[in-house]
């Protein structure tokens, strides 16, 4: 958390991105105490904070959009709950969702339950139900059902988006729930060593959700079991954007660019141009490879 913190500072209004905390996080494991549960080739998915990784990927603007939904939510119960029009069955109702939200909020402080499905739709039918008892307790009293004002009118064309927005949201996270699947299909068929089978999966499994970056890894194996070393370049590379301190993806990239060098150098005549980039290329790969590594055993060194 502290480290976090610290990469707050950093970004305070616009934050790193979503999900781009646990890309960064390798940068700040050791910006204010030595974390001795980051090693390299493990990914910290989670901050286990909801707060403080709202805060790191989106910033205060994020963060302020998600604290006015709650505020308003405590708005409202107050509303029904103070109100001398409420009946006392439904301001006992309204405490036992003001309850629940507390709970899963007091959770968030030590869980991830936001980036969690199930949860998050219990938090957003906390929500309307507390709005549909504000509205049948106290906002139909106070006006005749069959007057539309505009915020009615209002918040009933805004059920299209929020319809269109939550297909959208569903069909991308079962997406990605066949994505992991697949991925299993795909480590297995690499146990196996059948190269075109992972090929064919991984290539599926992207095409599904772009941002599975595990993927980029296996397949660029394969690839690099074919010698095809120019797509297992791209696609070691391209797992790397997303997670650049992956021990065994850097050693990876290294040992690519040492083939496609070795494949140069038996030509005739290669090209001393070629020779000089796919030097640098592996140079670099390793470069940062060594580092990671030497920074590891350092900090083992050190907490021995």
């Amino acid at each position: 958390w502290a480290n976090t913190i610290k990469m707050i500072k950093d970004k305070p209004l616009h934050g790193f991105g979503l999900y781009n905390w646990q890309i960064h996080y390798g940068e700040y494991r050791r910006s204010y105490y030595n974390d001795p549960t980051y090693m390299p080739g493990l990914m910290l998915a989670q901050l286990h904070n909801d707060y403080l990784q709202i805060l790191a990927d989106l910033g205060l603007i994020g963060f302020s959009l998600f604290a006015w939904l709650v505020i308003s939510f405590f708005i409202l119960f107050k509303r029904i709950f103070f109100s001398n029009e409420t009946q006392l069955e439904d301001k006992l109702k309204a405490l036992s969702l003001i309850l629940c939200v507390v709970a899963f909020g007091i959770i968030c402080n030590f869980s991830f339950l936001i980036v969690k499905s199930v949860p998050t739709m219990l938090l957003f039918c906390y929500f309307a139900l507390l709005a549909n008892i504000y509205h049948y307790s106290i906002a139909v009293k106070k006006t005749s059902p069959t007057v539309y004002n505009l915020q009615n009118k209002i918040a009933g064309w805004l059920l299209l988006p929020v319809l269109l927005i939550s297909i959208g949201v569903t069909l991308i996270e079962n997406n990605r729930g066949k994505a992991d699947q697949l991925f299993k299909t795909a480590m297995d068929s690499h146990k196996q060593q059948k190269f075109d089978v992972v090929i064919e999966t991984c290539e599926n499994i992207l095409a599904r959700d772009p941002l599975h970056y595990k993927t980029h890894f296996v397949i660029a194996n394969a690839y690099m079991s074919q010698d095809n070393f120019e797509k297992a370049a791209y696609h070691i590379e391209k797992g790397l954007l997303y997670y650049p301190n992956d021990l065994y993806a850097l050693f990876q990239a290294g040992t690519i660019y040492i083939k496609q060098l070795k494949n140069i150098l038996e030509k005739p005549n290669p090209d001393k141009n070629e020779i000089k980039k796919l030097e640098d290329k592996t140079l670099f790969w390793y470069g940062k490879a060594f580092t990671i590594r030497y920074v590891a055993l350092s900090d083992a060194t050190n907490m021995i």
